[in-house]
């Protein structure tokens, strides 16, 4: 399901609302830009990394300015 978010795999039905806008047909790079991307846990991708760092990973080609706090 959080793949599908990140349109890979794509929605075969209904439809992706993110920020009240529908990212359904988007490509995964236009989405990527939007600020929305999957940072894996537990994984130990970046084991070396602080939780920031990897945070900021999920974020790499995203504008400084979309950044928001959860």
């Amino acid at each position: 399901m959080l793949g599908t978010l990140c349109g890979d795999p794509r929605a075969t039905s209904g439809r992706i609302v993110f920020d009240d806008k529908d990212i359904t047909d988007w490509q995964t790079a236009k989405i990527m830009r939007e600020a929305v991307a999957i940072v894996p846990e537990g994984r130990r991708v970046f084991s070396r990394m602080t939780v920031e760092e990897n945070l900021a990973m999920g974020g790499f080609f995203a504008e400084r300015d979309s950044f928001r706090s959860a």
